[in-house]
């Protein structure tokens, strides 16, 4: 397990197995799909909190446990079906490239894939994103974050609800 994780925000919570497969999931993707972060996004209220982070989340202003409007996040907007689950250059995607987070973040390409659980509520996203445009991102890098999507989607399938992974409020 990398020093980033076994430092991250409460890491005594972070015994579950569940903390396992994200990270080993986040890892993965982070890897494979060249991006500069990849993170777990869970939908809370009208916040999008960042449970978990692999790579430079700093740079675009990401931190573990911070949350931001679900309105203002790349996530919410896939959700909700406004933009796609790939977009390889969001200076040519028409919702994207006016939003504020776009520039200032530098974010030049995105790529999630949503997360729901059993009884039909959407829990968040995985998504990447990466500073520089990469026109290469496509399908199959859609169908691989999907595949790692769904390992933490029945992961979390197990959790209760009163857990700390499934409620980011019960720990401030």
């Amino acid at each position: 397990m990398n020093q980033h994780f076994k430092n991250s925000s409460f890491p005594e919570l972070k015994q579950d197995p569940i903390w396992k497969t994200i990270y080993e999931a986040l890892e993965a993707a982070h890897s494979f799909l060249k991006m500069d972060v990849t993170f777990l996004g869970q939908f809370y209220g009208d916040k999008e909190f960042y449970r978990s982070i692999i790579g430079d989340g700093k740079s675009f202003g990401l931190e573990e446990n911070l949350s931001l409007p679900k309105a203002e996040t790349y996530c919410q907007a896939m959700i909700e079906g406004r933009i796609g689950s790939v977009i390889p250059n969001t200076a040519n995607d028409p919702v994207l490239m006016n939003l504020k987070i776009t520039q200032e973040a530098q974010i030049g390409k995105f790529i999630g894939a949503p997360i729901h659980l059993p009884y039909g509520k959407i829990y968040g996203a995985l998504c990447g994103l990466g500073h520089k445009t990469d026109l290469s991102l496509g399908l199959r890098e859609e169908r691989f974050l999907k595949l790692l999507a769904s390992v933490i989607q029945n992961g979390l399938s197990t959790q209760k609800e009163d857990s700390f992974i499934m409620n980011p409020l019960l720990v401030s």
